[in-house]
């Protein structure tokens, strides 16, 4: 039986395996599973051969894909597109086994929802003390997602990647370089395309960029999505990304139409995330067109002329001169409108990170730059719970300031 996997479980594998759910499968669904180093290995004979489920789907599917309860779907436009890209991996008459959703206080995917895809649950099972739900449908639906995007253009944006790598790995955090200022203009909203941007890729940093779109964007999404529904203004709702990359997240909010995020803008230095960023508007071009877009400058540099609901500075900040990061964060306040919040997110200083080390900041300076503007929340970065402050430790927390009205 050819199984392919949310996670790397063995004990998948063994429970599913003496279930006889071999005498209910079809017997001509073969796969070859993606390993967390990039590569392709069939899986007939060790659990450990599978690995995490990456983009693209291999071209002969599985007759089972399992979703390990320890990869949460949340309740998002995200997860959804996720759990459908999941069944297109799936012969007909194959499973779709997944975690039935407990109470949580972070919203995850309802029965419902799974139900929609999917289709009725045809029967469970208990795998870990989990019970779990096998589904015997292929996807009914299509969800609008930044995750479709990136299976989509996935060469684009590994070429694009891979030379962003190449073009910035040897300037000084805060400089302008000169390889750069040719990409730049001024203001520049989704600008032509540069055709040096296609060049090959490392099959494994290709892994990880797919990696990252699977698991490491749907907390952040989710979470943005319910901060949004929290904001006290009752009108749709303008949101400003500094640092955003390819601004998905932006675009996610706009495209989940449960939010009330109506527009979104993208403070970046990159041009080349922009230019990547531009097959997303074409894909969702009338979804996002007139609603989302790039603002290519240097987060020191950006005005914060526009006033914004919702402000997001994630994983970014270390990267500005430490001169610039005060006046930054106060034009940032500033544009606010009361009742608006400001999500901050860093990696606190810790000897396990290597990669920005150097410039990643201490508790204490993340505490002393917040505290300027009033107290703030703190939630953790993988369960998504509040976490009380004396409690965070060295650990890397979202810090959500809200604007008094």
């Amino acid at each position: 039986m050819r199984m392919l996997f949310g996670k790397n479980k063995s004990t998948l594998a063994d429970v599913l395996r003496n279930k006889n759910l071999e005498q209910t499968l079809p017997t001509h669904g073969v796969h070859r599973v993606f390993t967390q180093d990039g590569e392709q290995k069939p899986f007939d004979k060790s659990p450990e051969d599978a690995g995490h489920l990456l983009t693209p789907l291999p071209s002969q599917a599985a007759a089972v894909a399992v979703i390990h309860h320890s990869l949460p779907l949340f309740s998002s436009n995200w997860s959804r597109a996720f759990v459908e890209h999941i069944a297109n991996g799936v012969v007909e008459g194959g499973m779709v086994v997944l975690p039935e959703p407990r109470r949580s206080r972070s919203p995850l995917l309802h029965v419902r929802d799974l139900t929609a895809i999917l289709g009725p649950p045809a029967r469970s099972l208990e795998i870990d003390s989990r019970n779990y739900l096998v589904f015997i449908a292929p996807p009914q639906t299509n969800t609008p997602s930044t995750l479709q995007w990136a299976i989509k253009e996935q060469d684009s944006l590994r070429d694009g990647e891979r030379d962003r790598r190449k073009l910035i790995e040897r300037f000084e955090v805060g400089s302008r370089p000169e390889q750069l200022e040719i990409l730049m203009a001024e203001g520049s909203v989704i600008g032509p395309p540069d055709k040096t941007l296609h060049a090959s890729v490392d099959s494994n940093y290709a892994a990880a960029l797919f990696t990252y779109f699977h698991v490491a964007v749907a907390p952040k999404m989710m979470l943005m999505s319910r901060l949004a529904g929290e904001v006290d203004i009752t009108r749709p709702l303008h949101h400003v990304d500094v640092g955003g990359g390819m601004g998905n997240l932006g675009a996610e909010l706009i495209l989940d139409s449960s939010t009330p995020v109506e527009t979104s803008v993208n403070v970046e230095f990159d041009a080349a995330r922009m230019i990547m960023g531009r097959s997303l508007l074409k894909m969702y071009e009338s979804e996002l067109t007139g609603k989302w877009s790039f603002q290519l400058k240097f987060a020191q540099d950006y005005a914060f002329q526009e006033q914004a609901d919702i402000v997001s500075m994630i994983g970014s900040m270390l990267y500005l001169p430490r001169e610039g990061l005060v006046p930054c964060m106060d034009r940032a306040w500033d544009s606010l409108n009361p009742g608006g919040i400001l999500v901050f997110y860093e990696h606190i200083k810790h000897p396990r990170f290597v990669c920005d080390h150097h410039v990643m900041f201490e508790k204490d300076e993340i505490e002393s730059l917040l505290r300027r503007f009033g107290d703030f929340d703190c939630i953790s970065g993988t369960s998504l719970l509040p976490v009380a402050n004396e409690d965070v430790g060295d650990k890397s927390v979202y810090r959500v300031l809200r604007k008094p009205r």
